[in-house]
């Protein structure tokens, strides 16, 4: 008989203390994509990596936008996202290109989007080192060092 309160769900064990499911996940969307394969189907991965192919090849200016990126991080020595940011900007100007941080309602930074005319792009798009957290990185190193 199970006690009033006791917690039934098949995350505990009969101690009531939580199995490790941190990769739960992982493990579904790899049988899901193991699935796919064996029924001749696409994967989500392999749409997503299409669609991202696609939008590079219609908008070359993203290759040009990754070159600016990472040469204005070497070369400015910024150590905020609003340096980073400024000296983009600036250097990207002739181009037409511009970069802009966004924030969520707290006013926790979010990312990047970078522009080419009337054209946006967020930062993990244009290249994985310029998402959130590996920009967060990289410039928290140059305050450390």
């Amino acid at each position: 008989m199970i006690e009033e309160g006791k917690n039934i769900s098949h995350r505990f064990n009969y101690e009531d203390k939580a199995y490790n499911d941190r990769f739960i996940s992982n493990r579904a969307s790899g049988a899901a994509e193991k699935i796919a394969r064996e029924m001749g189907l696409q994967t989500a991965r392999e749409v997503q990596q299409q669609r991202l192919y696609e939008r590079r090849l219609a908008h070359p200016e993203m290759a040009l936008i990754k070159d600016l990126a990472h040469e204005t991080l070497r070369a400015s020595g910024a150590c905020s996202v609003s340096g980073f940011v400024a000296a983009f900007n600036k250097a990207g100007a002739p181009s037409g290109f511009r970069s802009e941080a966004y924030y969520n309602k707290q006013g926790a930074f979010q990312g990047l989007r970078f522009y080419a005319g009337d054209e946006k792009f967020k930062a993990s798009e244009i290249d994985h080192s310029l998402s959130r957290r590996q920009l967060e990185q990289t410039l928290e190193e140059r305050l450390i060092a």
